[in-house]
């Protein structure tokens, strides 16, 4: 009898051990929260192809004319979202773009603002344009390597594979480039994500900027951030992107439920929902194309999300 019982809690006990991380989840009310990372709409910098940073007065500029119609046409497309939560970096145009974004939605809560959403400062990039950041680069020996070995064409996204080639200390890219380095910076993101993973809020939106974008799903995802998968932007400069994360213990692939909470794209960054752009004399129209998470009857994603393509 004794033997019969060590049988049976040794099984056991092999059993939570294959089986104990996961479960099937076909009832319960359990869900997971909800993240969009919305890009704040566009500005007289962006118009010109310009990089700025977060970090000056001067840089601290507005949205737009076009800018404001983008925000009015992303609260429109993001009006069935009701958010519990609006959180923006402290800077003009992410502010304004998600007041903006709040009134269309009816959004009546508070907008919180943080410094913890800033980017890097740029540096000898800062205030150039595309063109001007390609001929700072060519100057750069990483530069050689990485145009030899990947055939990068545009000088951002070259910029952010150069930096690979550093040494985990920032301090060669610091002296080279002037700008602040990724490890302070990331651990203000780090700092950011633990604090939003333990809101109460489900549904949560941020409304920031573009390489902060990139940091924060690079963060959740576990990538590095160059290959953080993301859409072509429907207009040249990828304002009001939208990007649809899920956290929780819940997988939105397997429906089963998980021990450790984790994060899971949805929806690349992407914003397809821009119904026109208002600068291009009517020929540049195009049709809608963002994968927008599902909604059940109670306003909230439905717990079964269909799989993320994350090799398109």
């Amino acid at each position: 009898m004794r033997f019969l019982v060590l049988l049976l809690v040794i099984i056991i006990i092999i059993a939570l051990c294959l089986f104990g991380n996961t479960y099937s989840i076909s009832g319960g009310n359990e869900s997971n929260k909800e993240i969009f990372l919305i890009r704040h709409a566009q500005t007289d910098f962006n118009s010109k192809n310009m990089w700025y940073d977060n970090h000056t007065k001067e840089d601290d500029i507005d949205i737009n004319k076009i800018g404001v119609e983008q925000a009015i046409q992303t609260g429109k497309y993001l009006a069935k979202y009701k958010p519990d939560l609006i959180v923006a970096s402290s800077r003009k145009r992410t502010i304004h773009t998600a007041e903006i974004i709040a009134k269309e939605i009816g959004y009546k809560g508070k907008i919180i603002k943080t410094d913890l959403l800033f980017e890097p400062t740029k540096g000898v990039f800062n205030h150039k344009t595309h063109d001007e950041i390609d001929e700072i680069l060519k100057l750069s020996e990483q530069n050689t390597q990485v145009e030899n070995k990947y055939k990068i064409d545009d000088p951002i996204e070259r910029l952010s594979k150069i930096h690979e080639y550093y040494t985990e200390s920032d301090a060669v890219w610091e002296k080279e480039f002037k700008t602040s380095g990724k490890i302070d910076q990331f651990r203000n993101y780090e700092t950011f994500i633990k604090w939003l993973v333990n809101r109460k809020e489900q549904r949560i939106f941020i409304v920031g900027h573009s390489g902060t974008i990139k940091a924060l799903q690079a963060l959740m995802l576990g990538l590095y951030p160059p290959n953080v998968p993301k859409d072509p932007p429907t207009d040249e400069f990828g304002n009001c992107t939208v990007t649809y994360l899920q956290y929780g213990h819940i997988s939105p692939i397997t429906n089963t439920y998980n021990k450790m909470p984790q994060f899971y794209l949805i929806s690349k960054e992407n914003n397809g929902h821009l119904e026109k752009k208002l600068d291009c004399k009517g020929e540049c129209y195009f049709a809608p194309r963002i994968a927008a998470p599902p909604i059940g009857k109670s306003g909230r994603s439905t717990r079964r999300v269909a799989r993320p393509d994350l090799a398109r």
